[in-house]
């Protein structure tokens, strides 16, 4: 069930779902957006998201994103 997660860490308060991604492979940020992703600008991605964007970069993936769909 593709629309399941919302009702399963709802009552864990757990408000959005936030992860990492190719921002221009089609099947990557693309796909995520027509799901109800949005990109995180580097103003909302706070602390942790920021590291943890900074050390893919590091890595060689500078090509990645951060996206977050909201629940509820």
């Amino acid at each position: 069930m593709p629309n399941s997660h919302p009702r399963c860490v709802a009552p864990r308060g757990i408000h959005a779902l936030t992860l990492t991604t190719f921002r221009d492979v089609p099947f990557n940020a693309p796909f995520y957006r027509r799901l109800g992703f949005d990109i995180v600008t580097d103003e909302r991605s706070g602390e942790r998201l920021a590291q943890l964007l900074e050390s893919e970069r590091q890595r060689g993936f500078e090509r990645r994103c951060a996206i977050r769909k909201p629940l509820g």
